[in-house]
């Protein structure tokens, strides 16, 4: 059996495993415990078929006797497969957002901030990249905040009508039927496209760290639009900082916005 055919198979079962880890962390711990009876069984099942697939692909890959046509796509198979299961775990954790098990899910609750943020990110994103034709980066993009959607518990009716639109050009069926069991009765081709407002995106806080002589001790929380007076001030003042600054003195105080606060001490 060649090496790269057992670093293959590794590296899938650690992808697979951090993709399940991945997809039950948004859940409660009994459904986490539920689940992973199954997951391993799912694991144990894709080892052996990916196993069967990619030693026979091998046999084709490297006998000498076959032509590159035929290696190619022999790879180009495997390389099928893995698009596939990853395609598969992102559409089913998109239709959790609106089904639980025949439960439908979105109402008519106002977006939280964070769904909001999530949202005009994802909108900014694929908006630019449909631009330019990029179409594969919005792939990411996707995954990425149908995950933030999960983890938010996010039910907005508002929100999700909005990620329909955004994936109807990616995944048109998917997307048609979501449309239509949001309550429309038009096809969500028709939709406008969303607008990307920029404010959504504004942080109220920012978060910095504290060094002492260049070495980082905690972080603190400030407010985004805090001046360097009073980020110095509170961080001299900080319950944390007294320990470090005990019978030193003060040399200055060096303040990098939306990075670090540095004080030096001597």
């Amino acid at each position: 059996m060649p090496i790269v055919f057992i670093i293959l198979v590794l590296l899938f079962s650690a992808l697979f495993v951090w993709l399940m880890h991945y997809n039950l962390r948004v859940y409660d711990a009994k459904t986490r415990k539920n689940c992973l009876v199954l997951a391993i069984l799912t694991v144990i099942i894709l080892e052996s078929c990916l196993t069967l697939l990619v030693s026979k692909s091998f046999d084709i890959i490297f006998n000498e006797n076959i032509g590159y046509l035929s290696k190619l796509l022999c790879f180009l198979v495997v390389l099928l497969v893995f698009t596939i299961v990853y395609l598969y775990i992102f559409l089913r954790k998109l239709w959790n957002l609106f089904y639980k098990e025949e439960q439908f899910l979105p109402t008519d609750i106002a977006p939280t901030k964070d769904n909001l943020k999530t949202l005009h990110k994802l909108i900014k994103k694929v908006t630019e990249d449909i631009e330019v034709f990029s179409y594969n980066t919005s792939v990411p993009a996707f995954m990425i905040a149908v995950g933030e959607f999960a983890q938010q518990k996010c039910n907005s009716k508002e929100v999700l009508q909005t990620l329909v639109v955004l994936l109807a050009p990616f995944a048109p069926h998917v997307a048609e039927e979501l449309w239509h069991a949001l309550g429309n009765t038009t096809t969500v081709c028709d939709a406008v496209w969303p607008q990307f407002d920029e404010s959504h995106l504004k942080e109220d806080t920012v978060t910095l760290g504290i060094s002492f002589n260049g070495k980082t001790r905690f972080t603190l929380d400030f407010a985004a639009d805090a001046s360097k007076e009073d980020i110095e001030k509170a961080a001299l003042e900080s319950e944390q900082s007294a320990k470090h600054l005990e019978g030193k003195t003060v040399v200055k105080v060096i303040v990098v916005p939306g990075r670090i606060v540095n004080i030096v001490v001597k």
